[in-house]
């Protein structure tokens, strides 16, 4: 539709929403997002499916952290899910969740900390269960999608530490965790991101 779509916490456990239609915005609606005992969401991301309608929400609450998403379908929020029902973050100061579309399946994937990095992915009609990576504890995932491929490279800092670390989502499975680097800092801030290049022409295999 090209319309624009925001949401926001109001303070509250449920989440906000409104709608630019290119003139205006929307009244103020509520999502009536999944949620935890009246805690409000602190961290909130969205992504966009491409060619499409849909969006997926992933928000984490404050004080205890869990994990939790909401589909947009084009015209109401609907498939409202626990992602993970522990703390995703160590402190409300830091993220522990991201989303993003796999190009060319289509699926929407939901990254987020436990037992490594953990994936569920919504396939237009459900949610799968989760896959774990095993290895770091991550803060402040990015999660970058491959044009015209499933994978998707996750981006993050490691609990604790602040080191900074990467590895690749094929669409299935985890690839191998790779550190870039041991950060001095500490874990408190996004230490790291990337992105792929989209011009494809030439570059085919690098």
């Amino acid at each position: 539709s090209g319309r624009a779509i925001i949401v926001y916490s109001t303070g509250t456990w449920c989440a906000a929403y409104r709608i630019w239609d290119g003139s205006s915005w929307s009244a103020q609606l509520s999502v009536n997002n999944a949620q935890n005992a009246d805690r409000r969401p602190r961290w909130i991301r969205l992504a966009a499916k491409p060619g499409a309608n849909e969006i997926v929400m992933v928000y984490q609450n404050s004080d205890d952290r869990w994990a939790f998403a909401s589909v947009w379908d084009g015209s109401s929020w609907g498939n409202h899910t626990t992602i993970y029902n522990g703390a995703v973050a160590d402190s409300d100061q830091r993220e522990g969740i991201a989303v993003a579309y796999e190009n060319n399946s289509g699926n929407a994937v939901v990254f987020y900390n436990y037992s490594g990095i953990s994936a569920k992915e919504w396939n237009g009609s459900s949610w799968g269960s989760a896959i774990s990576s095993g290895g770091t504890a991550p803060n402040f995932i990015r999660a970058r999608p491959r044009p015209n491929s499933d994978e998707i490279l996750l981006l993050y800092n490691q609990q604790g530490s602040g080191h900074t670390f990467s590895r690749v989502w094929s669409g299935s499975s985890w690839g191998s965790e790779t550190q870039h680097h041991t950060n001095d800092g500490g874990p408190a801030h996004g230490w790291i991101d990337g992105e792929w290049e989209k011009n494809l022409s030439g570059h085919e295999g690098h």
